[in-house]
């Protein structure tokens, strides 16, 4: 009896199975999808912040600068590291710097 409980689901499953293959073998759609094109619509800052929102320009030039800054001091630390790596690679600890 315990074995019969056991095969009630697998033939469940295996009824599902072959009911998707059939579908999906038929080649007919069973559902059909609307073909359009998708159009977004541009996001206004003064619909969402209101209408006084505007940029900074002069905190957006002094981010950009910083943010060039910071990426040439990373640089230049890493081709220092890469340096000093090939020069000694026994005296380096820790992963390669590349």
């Amino acid at each position: 009896m315990r074995y019969i409980l056991l095969l009630v689901p697998v033939i469940a499953l295996t009824a599902a199975f072959r009911y998707v293959q059939h579908e999906i073998t038929s080649g007919l759609p069973s559902v059909s999808l609307p073909q359009s094109a998708v159009t977004l619509a541009r996001i206004d800052p003064e619909k969402i912040l209101g209408n006084g929102f505007k940029f900074d320009e002069q905190e957006m030039a002094r981010l950009n600068a910083q943010n060039t800054v910071n990426q040439n001091r990373l640089f230049n630390q890493k081709m220092e590291d890469m340096r000093t790596f090939a020069r000694n690679p026994a005296g380096w600890h820790g992963a390669p710097p590349f």
